[in-house]
């Protein structure tokens, strides 16, 4: 398969590593490891010595990002993990990916492993009455020893979790009760099922989303990890987070104009932008799941599942080409919508201005409001 390689944002420049070469997989990590360190080593403007002290800057900040809140990983997980901890520049140097393999294996099988916990504690109710503490500062907890720890762990993060929503929505009730008469009080514990079922939801499209996730979302955190070695004012961008990026900085972009979330498996449509294709068919409307995605007149390709990155990229596409989405209604109804894409700009993220005149009349001020600075790279006169 071909594959592109991904660019490189750092330090003010962007970098191409690019291009249409074939690379397998399992080269794919070697070959952007060496183009980054050869740009780094050559273009930014104070390198670094690559050394253990490096190689220890490198762990922890990929251990940080990996598990900031100590929910994943056990102290035997770490153990192992660190006995690479002063290896990293020598393996960095001789392209050796045994650590980031043995990293992004270990954290794949301990975020799968969460669904039984959250699962475990958010269908029984918490005794909300017990008093108990609960440490958030990350910098204050120990990675546990064992998944029994792991467990209380987590148990006391979702009982904490709950007790906010609970209270907020007493609080909410409480105001809500001032203002009128009529209004439906529900108990602590009504609330507290109801908060319950909320995080679950929560945690289940989070779970969605992990279980998608591949190398090489994990390879886009160590590279960044060693990157930020250096300074924190650079990044690396995979080309997907290029693409929105962007888009965020055009303020356009060619595709259907709806705001897209992973919901069961699928995509539901959660906004659409007023006068963009799917706006116009009035066949799509918030809440919609997307099932099935077809290009002209291709057979479609179911996107149960998929990774929503992926399943986004079916949907947009150049302007005035043909996409078939089958689509099911908050009825269970399912029905076929056929868009032809245009382009999308986002007229929020442009600057806007107003004149404002003094009550005499006698003096006026320009009003310019800028949302974000935004630059379409694409476009060489803009």
């Amino acid at each position: 398969m071909k594959r592109k390689l991904s660019w490189i944002f750092i330090a003010g420049m962007t970098l191409v590593i690019s291009s249409g070469f074939l690379i397998p997989s399992s080269k794919k990590e070697v070959v952007l490891n060496e183009a980054v360190s050869l740009f780094l080593s050559m273009r930014h403007y104070q390198p670094l010595k690559v050394d253990d002290n490096f190689s220890t800057r490198v762990f922890d900040l990929y251990i940080e990002r990996l598990d900031l809140n100590k929910r994943y990983f056990l102290q035997p997980d770490i153990d192992k993990l660190s006995e690479f901890k002063l290896k990293l520049d020598d393996q960095w140097k001789s392209k050796n990916l045994e650590f980031f393999q043995l990293s992004s294996d270990l954290i794949q099988k301990r975020l799968l492993e969460t669904r039984a916990y959250y699962t475990e504690y958010l269908t029984a109710p918490f005794d909300l009455k017990k008093v108990e503490s609960f440490e958030a500062d990350p910098d204050k907890i120990k990675f546990p020893r064992n998944e029994t720890e792991l467990r209380e762990s987590w148990r006391k993060a979702l009982k904490f979790q709950v007790m906010t929503r609970v209270a907020g929505n007493l609080q909410t009730q409480e105001e809500a009760v001032k203002k009128s008469d009529t209004v439906k009080v529900k108990t602590a514990d009504q609330l507290e099922a109801e908060a319950r079922k909320g995080l679950l939801d929560n945690y289940n499209d989070w779970y969605s989303r992990v279980k998608n996730m591949d190398e090489d979302d994990r390879w886009s955190i160590y590279i960044n990890s060693v990157i930020s070695a250096y300074d924190p004012h650079s990044t690396y961008m995979p080309p997907r987070d290029k693409e929105r990026f962007d888009v965020s900085m055009s303020g356009k972009y060619e595709g259907i104009g709806a705001t897209l979330r992973q919901k069961d498996g699928y995509l539901m449509v959660i906004d659409m932008f007023p006068g963009s294709p799917s706006w116009r068919s009035k066949k799509m409307e918030v809440n919609d799941l997307i099932m099935n995605v077809a290009q002209g007149e291709q057979p479609a390709v179911d996107i149960l599942d998929m990774k929503q990155d992926n399943a986004v990229a079916l949907i947009k596409g150049p302007k005035g080409t043909k996409v078939r989405l089958t689509i099911r209604k908050r009825d269970g109804s399912v029905s076929e919508v056929v868009l032809i894409r245009d382009v999308i700009v986002m007229e929020e993220s442009y600057a806007s201005s107003l004149i404002l005149t003094s009550p005499d009349g006698k003096t006026k001020s320009g009003y310019v409001y800028l949302p974000q600075f935004y630059q379409d790279f694409q476009d060489r006169n803009p």
